[in-house]
């Protein structure tokens, strides 16, 4: 049986490097009007895009099919061009540096969004019977952490679990409760909020990309669109929908040049929520977020 995982992020206090580097520009770049967080985005995709034409054969190739130009994309519509494809064959096999420091500082601005910094530890833990008991003592330990990170079952059967041991609220409060989006109905969120002390902070991550989109206290399910171009398409032509009506989701990676992501399917569907979050946050906005 395993226990039950308690992580830090791979920091002791701020972050470093890369990582650093590219946090202060997500903390900066998420409380900018929607049109700037755009026009940033569209200048690292035609960067990109450009790039990877000159340099990229399966993309080159790609392109002229097409009849794609790269150099003229003004937009993330002047993606609609360009058919969706198929993630790349290696897209989880080999993390690029670049798109690796995105990726961590994505997730510590999306955590710090609920007050866990990348010192506090994290519970993640899967699975149940036994592993659900070992996850409440280390919760109700001497040394709790600040947050968990499970499946929605998972934290269903903590919750329940919780009940059957008759257990006090724990003493120190969680922060966050980081669960996959989708994996707990309203209900069930209302009882893992109740019973393990913290509120659920939901998330979607996918495979070869990693985190995607991220909920913040306000409610709203926050896109990473500072690297990630996120459409929502007809399935059947890979036209974009119009805003608000739902589609498959379709990503673009600015941060990937190794084995690029450029408009490759999700097996996702959702749409894109218009109007702003309360938060006030700039960035863009998905909802309805299910398997397809």
């Amino acid at each position: 049986m395993a226990a039950p995982l308690l992580s830090r992020l791979p920091w002791v206090g701020r972050p470093r490097g890369r990582v650093a580097a590219r946090l202060d520009e997500l903390e900066r770049g998420q409380w900018w009007p929607p049109e700037r967080i755009a026009t940033a985005q569209a200048r690292r995709l035609r960067h990109l895009l450009v790039d990877l034409g000159r340099h990229h054969p399966a993309l080159r190739d790609r392109f002229a099919e097409a009849r794609f130009r790269p150099e003229l994309v003004a937009s993330a519509g002047s993606l609609a061009a360009l058919p969706p494809v198929d993630p790349p064959a290696e897209g989880g096999e080999v993390v690029e540096a670049e798109g690796a420091a995105w990726q961590g500082a994505a997730v510590v601005r999306a955590r710090r969004w609920w007050g866990v910094e990348p010192a506090d530890a994290v519970l993640t833990v899967a699975g149940g019977g036994e592993r659900l008991d070992a996850t409440l003592d280390t919760l109700w330990g001497r040394r709790p952490p600040r947050a968990v990170a499970a499946a929605g079952e998972t934290l269903l059967g903590l919750a329940r679990r919780v009940v059957e041991r008759r257990l006090s609220p724990a003493a120190s409060p969680l922060l966050a409760l980081f669960v996959p989006v989708g994996t707990l109905d309203e209900e069930g969120r209302e009882e893992v909020e109740a019973r393990l002390g913290g509120p659920v902070a939901p998330y979607l991550d996918l495979p070869g990309i990693g985190l995607v989109a991220h909920g913040c206290p306000e409610g709203g399910l926050h896109l990473c669109g500072d690297h990630l171009v996120v459409e929502v398409v007809k399935a059947a032509t890979g036209r974009p929908v119009k805003g608000g009506r739902e589609g498959e989701v379709v990503v673009t990676d600015t941060s990937r040049r190794r084995d690029p992501w450029v408009r490759c399917r999700t097996a996702v569907r959702a749409r894109l929520a218009t109007g702003p979050c309360l938060c006030g946050r700039g960035l863009p906005l998905l909802a309805d977020v299910a398997p397809i």
